[in-house]
């Protein structure tokens, strides 16, 4: 954001004087000129969750080491932090003390500078990235003289100047050690492994499950059901295990089969395993022939009578009951 300092040969700059052909210094104390400098205005949404508001992430000094940064630094969710010999997303460092969302800030520009290639560079002292082009340049708007540029969309694996990480092996030990300095023990979430699952019918009803039965849920149907909607509690894994889970899908339950007990016939429901409408509910899981609910899935039944629904349950949970706020545990 504004006012943030890159090295360059001539000493720290803000971000916002930098033009094409100005020099910065990377990680290597090398010089790379800059080859586009764009710039773009974000309107915090605040009912959407952190990560995809838009919130500013605020690293405050000292917090990845002594005096890195120098001074605080502002960047947005997804730009990276070079840590461990790659470049980790600055969403999954924060810990809501020295790697904070900066909810005092609801609209701001940002910039981006680009090198000829990807490269470390450092702003405030902590080592960053400059633009990397994976397709979301015409979101900037180009500040300074035009510029010919020659550069495709790019490719992690090929063009980045470090590795991406954002596996949890690659991205936990990075988070603790900054916790650490934070004085923070740890990321605990008050869960629950209760899905509270039902059935909302189309008159509003809320239906609950009579028993279970072989690893099924039972639900009776007590009229003809056209449709309904299964619902539960239903939680992003970032959220619930910590942020340096790269999983913001929101996971109900994990269903395999949805078999319908309609008079003298036995059928399957297949809305879990179609290609899911946006608006669905629903959500392809890595294993064919199951799917996960957002918490709050269609199922289209067609029933005729009373009848009898089993959902075979395979996973699904924790399920987060606190806030995120509340999800640090304090050392000592």
């Amino acid at each position: 954001m504004p006012g943030s300092l890159i090295a360059t040969p001539q000493g720290e700059k803000p971000i916002e004087t930098l033009v094409i052909n100005d020099e910065v210094l990377t990680v290597g104390g090398r010089s790379e000129k800059l080859v586009w400098v764009g710039k773009s205005h974000c309107c915090v949404r605040p009912n959407r969750p952190d990560d995809l508001a838009g919130w500013p992430i605020r690293i405050r000094a000292g917090a990845i080491a002594d005096h890195l940064p120098h001074t605080d630094l502002l960047v947005t969710a997804e730009h990276c932090i070079f840590m461990n010999g790659g470049l980790i997303p600055a969403r999954m460092l924060v810990n809501g003390v020295s790697v904070m969302w900066d909810r005092n800030i609801h609209s701001y520009e940002y910039f981006h500078i680009e090198t000829e290639t990807h490269t470390i560079i450092s702003a405030n002292g902590l080592f960053t990235e400059s633009y990397f082009d994976t397709g979301d340049r015409r979101a900037f708007r180009q500040t300074g003289q035009i510029a010919t540029l020659r550069s495709i969309q790019k490719n992690w694996d090929k063009d980045a100047a470090a590795p991406l990480l954002t596996s949890r092996s690659q991205t936990e030990a990075a988070w603790k050690a900054i916790a650490t300095r934070a004085g923070i023990e740890g990321f605990e979430a008050f869960t629950t492994t209760d899905p509270a699952l039902h059935l909302i019918l189309p008159d509003g009803t809320r239906l609950y499950p009579s028993r279970q039965s072989g690893g099924y849920v039972i639900f009776t149907l007590p009229t003809p059901v056209r449709s309904l909607r299964l619902v539960s509690r239903a939680n992003r894994p970032c959220d619930v295990k910590g942020p340096y889970i790269d999983d913001r899908r929101t996971l109900g339950v994990l269903i395999r089969d949805v078999l319908l007990f309609d008079a003298s016939r036995t059928r399957k429901v297949t809305d879990h395993l179609v290609p899911p409408e946006p608006t669905s509910g629903w959500m392809t899981d890595e294993t064919q022939g199951q799917g996960w609910t957002d918490g709050d899935a269609a199922l289209h039944l067609n029933t005729e009578g009373p009848s009898t629904l089993a959902l075979e349950i395979i996973g699904g949970g924790p399920y987060s009951l606190s806030q995120p706020a509340s999800q640090i545990r304090w050392a000592g």
